[in-house]
């Protein structure tokens, strides 16, 4: 049947649109009467897989249509590569097989080209389809955790860059969004827009994307390419957030003033939410949500890296609670104002010594103000100290 052709310009009719469907119908019965007629003799064939998929990955069900498969009979045998098909759903037939694609080696997330191969007691057949791994169900955290400025006393029309660390924790090889944050009173559409995350050799981060490995670290810097004009004496505060699915972490916000050096502090020392270990409590990136007059006991990851260690180091324990005069209450629980680290407390694979101190945490009366709470730790006879800074909400 011929069809009327249209022109660049011209209307699309009902008329013309219904004949298209009208010819697809028709198509569509003929390819279906042809797939459901048996080939002449015993032919063993596969027409299709369903789902049709650019590719398919282990694990995933696929169904296979076709014909003479003598599954019936027990002669059927299946293969992807070199992986033979063992199982099959309780819905397959001669001319339908129904499983889970099973583990093959050597496949890539690329995509890897692979034939199914199906035999019966006298022929074979192959038909070639591409594979990926498995989807892998992330789990686990993120540490991201401030080291330095430069220069380190912020000054009005100059950049500034924030070093920072980020440490996988997760299940598996990630890739890691960075997403800094300014936290300031005015202004914070232009102090945000001027934010760069840059890689650790200073070259701008594609996408803001970090591909970390399993505990793998690399550090990252947030540049505020040109800090705005008449801003000397301005406080704000930067944070850092690292997600990728389900994990994610945050540097906690940091306080700055513009025209006020930055404080050193201890870099051996890191300090991250890591859960919340039982009450009521939602704990997202740097912050805690906590219904009125309820509790929640936080966990925290701490870790010691001083090089090289020195037994019987000390380090002391600080809570604070801002603004002066929050309802907000914070006491550690089950967890020692002090923690004394040895040689044999630094683990050789991390060169760490890892500690989980808990504290609970209540919130005041509905409708009462959010607050901050700093984790401080500082080692004996040190100068500086580091700490984590958690924002309490009401909720």
């Amino acid at each position: 049947m011929p069809y009327q052709r249209v022109d660049p310009g011209d209307l699309i009719t009902a008329a013309g649109f219904n004949q298209l469907l009208d010819a697809l119908e028709t198509l569509e019965t003929r390819v279906l009467a042809l797939e459901a007629g048996a080939p002449s003799g015993n032919q063993l064939t596969i027409t299709r897989l369903e789902p049709v998929q650019a590719y398919y990955r282990i694990g995933d069900p696929l169904t296979v249509i076709g014909t003479n498969f003598e599954l019936t009979q027990g002669n059927l045998r299946a293969f992807l590569g070199t992986s033979q098909i063992l199982f099959f759903g309780s819905n397959s037939t001669d001319g339908r097989l129904e499983f889970v694609i099973p583990a093959v080696v050597g496949v890539q997330e690329t995509g890897t080209p692979v034939n199914l191969r199906v035999a019966n007691s006298t022929q074979e057949v192959l038909y070639p389809l591409v594979l990926r791994p498995a989807l892998q169900v992330l789990f686990g955290d993120v540490d991201v955790e401030y080291l330095a400025v430069s220069p380190t006393t912020i000054v009005e029309n100059q950049p500034v860059t924030f070093q920072y660390r980020i440490r996988s924790r997760a299940s598996a090889e990630a890739d890691f969004l960075i997403d800094p944050l300014i936290g300031i009173g005015s202004n914070q559409n232009l102090w945000q827009s001027r934010l760069v995350v840059l890689d650790q050799d200073f070259n701008t981060l594609p996408s803001r994307l970090l591909r970390l490995s399993q505990q793998q670290e690399r550090i990252v810097h947030v540049r505020i390419s040109q800090v705005p004009a008449g801003t000397t004496g301005t406080d704000f505060t930067l944070t850092v957030n690292a997600s990728s699915g389900g994990v994610s972490g945050s540097s906690g916000g940091r306080s700055f003033q513009v025209g006020e050096a930055v404080p050193d502090q201890d870099n051996t020392i890191t300090i991250n939410p890591d859960n919340v270990l039982f009450g009521s409590g939602t704990l997202a990136g740097d912050s805690l949500t906590v219904p009125a007059e309820a509790s929640a006991v936080v966990v925290f990851n701490v870790a010691f890296s001083r090089t090289p260690p020195v037994d019987g180091d000390t380090y002391n324990l600080t809570l604070a609670l801002s603004p002066s005069g929050t309802a907000w209450q914070a006491e550690p629980f089950d967890t020692p104002t002090s923690y004394v680290i040895t040689a044999a407390d630094i683990s050789p694979g991390t060169g760490r010594a890892q500690r989980s101190p808990q504290f609970t945490i209540t919130a005041p009366a509905a409708g009462s103000a959010s607050a901050r709470l700093d984790v401080i730790y500082q080692r004996e006879g040190a100068d500086t100290s580091n700490l984590y800074a958690l924002n309490l909400n009401v909720g």
